[in-house]
């Protein structure tokens, strides 16, 4: 007769006990070591066979597999199968990598291996298939599980700190990307290959978990800047690329409040949002020289970074300078790197020249007004014209 199904799969490992009483090989669940007998009533070469797996159990990477042990008659072909949702024995050459059936040769010394993945966490039953009985045994697949380290400031961008952040994973495989940023800042849209080597980055998170540990890595830069933000992390088996594979929203640094947003067209096997504690960006100083009258009217400007925090200050090079006006109004005519009053932009060492028409401008006082960007708009200094 054939055997009873198994009533319930509960905890890491499970196995099935023989009812030698029933007259048949019962499947009734009850906690042993991987170690224990297998039912093997029954002449057949799979009635006779026997399942080993290793204790620790495995992460649901679609990659990563347990090997499963096999031991038998020599020279036997036995049959093998798999049921857990997205389990199944690793096959290069089946579609999606897996199949849920396999069939092995025991050799000589009776021994045959196989290795069992699964896309899904849950407990899986791995099983010889006979005529007159089933030897099982279970197996469980842990959740991909992500973490991040304490973000590190790196450097000043236009309106941010930029952050390196180093992202822990449960898997040595892989492949992460981030599909969502909450919050003010920026973070990239691309995905990054995950690593089996630490990175050099004392922040990497450290603490262990369940019992597979951290083992693979993933460093990101992050730029916030009011050093907060919550990120969604999506893992995927293999690489997908951000263009072609999904719609992608990247706001960029003129919109911070909208973040990013991508929608892959695969799913991932695992999606985690992590919460961020950073650095606010400090702000701006500007200073200015003394108005210079000639062909145009024209003032210098040095723009740098508040000298607070781990980063300090420095020239703020490469920032636009928007909504340039002044009260009352001066016709602006150029500046060192732009005559188009939206492109105006410091230089690498945070310098600027402005220039405006004044000659049909009355004589007074003329307030300068700016916004940085990324910044508060500041009252820079007055121009004053006097009567000639």
């Amino acid at each position: 007769m054939r055997s009873a199904t198994p009533s319930a799969i509960v905890d890491r490992v499970r196995v099935a006990d023989a009812r030698p009483a029933l007259g048949r090989c019962g499947l009734a669940v009850a906690a042993a070591t991987l170690a224990a007998s297998a039912c093997t009533i029954g002449d057949s070469p799979a009635s006779r066979a026997s399942i080993t797996v290793a204790e620790a159990p495995a992460v649901a990477d679609g990659v990563s597999g347990i090997e499963v042990a096999v031991s038998g008659d020599a020279d036997t072909r036995i049959t093998l199968v798999v049921d857990g949702d997205g389990a199944g024995f690793a096959d290069a050459d089946a579609d999606h990598g897996i199949v849920t059936e396999k069939s092995v040769y025991l050799l000589d010394d009776g021994k045959a291996t196989a290795e069992v993945v699964s896309t899904g966490p849950g407990t899986v039953l791995v099983a010889v298939k006979g005529e007159r009985t089933r030897t099982t045994r279970t197996v469980e697949f842990v959740p991909i599980r992500l973490a991040a380290g304490s973000p590190r400031p790196t450097e000043y961008a236009p309106g941010l700190t930029v952050h390196d952040v180093c992202f822990a994973v449960n898997s040595a495989v892989g492949f992460i990307m981030a599909s969502r940023l909450e919050g003010l800042g920026t973070f990239p849209a691309d995905g990054k290959p995950v690593v089996a080597e630490r990175p050099n980055n004392a922040d990497c998170p450290s603490a262990a978990v369940d019992d597979i540990g951290w083992h693979g890595w993933v460093e990101f830069p992050w730029g916030s800047a009011n050093g907060l933000g919550t990120v969604t992390l999506d893992y995927f088996s293999e690489e997908l690329a951000s263009d072609g594979d999904g719609v992608a929203i990247d706001a960029g640094a003129d919109d911070l409040d909208a973040g990013f947003e991508f929608l892959p067209a695969v799913a991932p096997l695992a999606s985690v949002r992590l919460d961020l504690f950073g650095v606010a960006f400090p702000g701006y100083v500007v200073e200015a020289g003394d108005p210079e009258l000639d062909t145009y009217l024209s003032v210098d400007l040095d723009l740098n970074y508040v000298n607070v925090g781990p980063l300090g200050g420095g020239p703020a090079g490469g920032v636009r300078l928007g909504d340039i006006h002044t009260v009352p109004d001066l016709e602006f005519a150029g500046s060192s790197s732009s005559n188009d009053i939206d492109a105006v932009k410091t230089g690498s060492d945070g310098h600027a020249t402005l220039f405006f028409d004044y000659a049909d401008a009355d004589p007074g006082s003329y307030a300068l007004f700016l916004t940085p960007e990324g910044g508060a708009t500041v009252h820079v200094t007055d121009l004053v014209i006097e009567e000639l």
